[in-house]
């Protein structure tokens, strides 16, 4: 064996730390994060560098595109390409490049007889006689990628490291350092499978969870949040260095310049630069977008697809044509050519145009951890290794009262309930804002720590597999199915709150179209005995639902009444009832300024629920929440109300009729 059990117990340890619960190279959030993208590259490989297609380019002299597909296949986090002269690319860029010789070296390389070792030889004699960047990364990632049953990658720093974790006989003599070679690329090989083979019992499918090991060990780990916006610690640098860039540019004079703001939105999986008014850029993580990065550009700088436009910033005639577009991040690293001529224009007429600004108007979300971290090289090696605890949003009860146009006092007792019970429901008739309420409670309940908050919404088909866990069939390189437990979205949240001090909150829209008892489970128990932990049915590992979650559902009981919900569901949940709120109608009115006589609607709405009878499908208030409503009052009565009283009054057509637009369009005054 080339592991000890305490070797190994640390492998599985570091796995965890990153991957809680990690319990086989199956582990659906190992999969997610470290080896989805290299299935996904390694399929690029097979489809771009097959045998047949590179004779057939080279027998037909077309050496420039296969130059092309190594650099599509080598656009991927496992190589350095930031700088691409020098990077792990960086003999494709080499102006003395014999196009043809290289092109036959790298055939051979990958198809030439005799074992790996042997070819990779062969290679390097090439290029040391062609005086090009001998490096282990170029060379080595391609057999990866064409082989990865059978070949390893070598990033020197991180198997050397990992080479000193087994300080053994056999990695004492592999001295990676010294530049590559095929015999110190056969004895990787050698350790590689030894190690695939010691760590059986985890069910290691190829040299692509082995890889992902060793270089486990060379990582710096992020910290929490920047682990979820960002894949390894050299692209947040990256994220670090081009927003320092891009504030230099805007003439901002430092961390305590109030022009701009660093806010970390979307349940801390983004981090985004405001300047003045407008987003200027922003990094998503991996789990949330394809395409993680949004810079603000001049349109007719740059010739990109609608598709990646995200937003279009309003202007006046004179004004010039300004837009969000979410671009993959390798397009963006590195940020050269005509991008970045295009960005820089684009920061020039940004700083004109806001530039004599005193403050942002987002400042009160500024995060000034973040803001120093990115003009000081120590404070941001450090906040991206021990993270950051977020002391709130500043959402407080006095804001929330705010935005939700109800009295302070109500709120308390809502969050009391909610925090005492650990979870609540807010129920009532459409268009009582329900589910606007939860998102905004859940906002104030993370804003005083470093929580987060989701939302699932339930339906029919929803299920126990979907929400706790289940077995899930996934699709194997050669075609083949396996089965592997994978979690459901509340079983995700646990795992991500497990990693924070401050609450968190899931909100469970239309929490009564499922059946709860089936999709709830085991959950029925834990949400009564909240300090318990059970086995789960499915892979019988103990579960409990960490201390600072809490739950929000939303009820429509024009769908379901509230009577028929389940008994044991409703001894665990506190109820919060929400009906028609005419005095917020009027708040809102009268803050906005919009000049609607808001005393007629009422006095229509009152008539109207009156008729209905019935305390569960009234007419809600959040339909005319709008500080335009004269413009757009008719083609709501007629299009969301009229259909709703049609459908409750099917056998009375009378009381429909007495409130179509034309009968209560007087009566509004209008």
């Amino acid at each position: 064996m080339l592991l000890n059990r305490e070797q190994i117990e640390i492998i599985v340890a570091k796995l965890q730390s990153v991957n809680p619960g990690w319990s086989s190279f199956s582990d659906s959030n190992f999969i997610e994060d470290e080896i989805k993208y290299k299935r996904k590259a390694i399929a690029e490989a097979h489809r771009l560098l097959g045998k047949h297609d590179l004779s057939q380019l080279i027998e037909t002299g077309n050496h420039g595109e296969i130059i092309a597909r190594l650099k599509k296949v080598g656009a991927t986090n496992l190589l350095w390409n930031w700088m691409p002269s020098s990077g792990d690319l960086g003999i494709l860029e080499q102006p003395k490049l014999d196009k043809k010789a290289f092109c036959s070296a790298i055939f051979d390389l990958l198809y030439g007889p005799g074992p790996s070792e042997d070819r990779l030889d062969r290679y390097l004699n090439f290029v040391k006689a062609s005086d090009l960047p001998n490096k282990w990364t170029f060379p080595t990632y391609f057999l990866f990628m064409c082989f990865p049953e059978t070949e390893m990658f070598v990033k020197p720093k991180a198997m050397q490291q990992f080479l000193k974790f087994l300080n053994n006989e056999n990695s004492a003599k592999v001295k990676v350092s010294k530049g590559p070679s095929g015999n110190i690329y056969n004895s990787i090989k050698k350790i590689s499978y030894q190690l695939k083979e010691d760590l059986k019992q985890f069910g290691p499918h190829d040299m692509v969870d082995i890889q992902s090991i060793i270089f486990l060990f060379s990582q710096k780990q992020l910290a929490y949040p920047f682990s979820d916006i960002f894949l390894d610690f050299d692209e947040a640098e990256w994220a670090f260095d081009l927003l320092k860039e891009t504030l230099d540019r805007l003439d901002v004079t430092g961390p305590e310049d109030e022009r701009f703001v660093i806010t970390l939105p979307k349940n801390r999986q983004m981090l985004r630069l405001n300047f003045g008014q407008w987003m200027i850029l922003n990094f998503k993580g991996p789990k949330i977008a394809e395409n993680r990065v949004t810079l603000t550009l001049l349109k007719d700088k740059v010739n990109l697809k609608e598709d990646l436009e995200t937003f279009k910033f309003a202007k006046k005639d004179a004004e010039p044509d300004i837009r969000n577009y979410s671009l993959p991040i390798e397009r963006v690293i590195p940020l050269e050519g005509d991008l970045r001529i295009a960005f820089e224009d684009s920061l020039n007429y940004i700083k004109y145009k806001f530039g004599k600004w005193d403050r942002c108007i987002w400042r009160r979300y500024h995060i000034p951890d973040i803001g120093e971290a990115i003009y000081d090289i120590k404070k941001r090696k450090k906040l991206l290794l021990e993270g950051i605890t977020i002391h709130g949003d500043f959402y407080d009860i006095d804001l929330l009262a705010e935005d939700t146009y109800l009295d302070d006092s109500t709120l308390r007792k809502w969050t009391d309930a909610l925090n005492q019970k650990g979870q609540a429901i807010l129920y009532g008739p459409p268009g009582t804002g329900k589910t606007f309420l939860a998102e905004h409670l859940a906002r104030h309940l993370i804003s005083s720590g470093d929580g987060f908050d989701d939302l699932v919404q339930f339906h029919p088909a929803y299920s126990y597999e979907d929400f706790i866990q289940g077995i899930r069939p996934l699709s194997r390189e050669d075609g083949t199915l396996r089965y592997d437990v994978v979690p459901g979205r509340f079983l995700e949240f646990c795992q991500r709150a497990g990693k924070c001090q401050g609450i968190c909150v899931l909100v469970i829209d239309e929490i009564n179209r499922a059946n709860l008892a089936r999709v709830f489970g085991e959950l029925m128990y834990l949400l009564e005995y909240r300090e318990k932990e059970i086995p789960l049915s499915v892979d019988g590992k103990l579960f409990k639902i960490p201390e600072n979650v809490r739950i929000i559902g939303t009820m429509n009981t024009a769908d379901r009444s509230i009577a028929l919900v389940d008994h044991a569901l409703r001894r665990r949940f506190a109820f919060i009832k929400l009906q028609p709120n005419y005095e917020t109608l009027k708040r809102y009115h009268l803050k906005e300024n919009t000049g609607f006589p808001v005393d007629n609607l009422v006095q229509v709405l009152l008539d109207l629920n009156h008729a209905i009878k019935d305390p569960n499908y009234e007419i809600g208030i959040s339909y005319f929440l709008k500080p335009d409503l004269s413009n757009h009052l008719e083609s709501i009565w007629k299009m969301e109300i009229e259909p709703y009283l049609e459908e409750y009054f099917f056998d009375n057509n009378k009381s429909v009729e007495q409130f179509r637009w034309e009968r209560v369009k007087p009566a509004l005054g209008l």
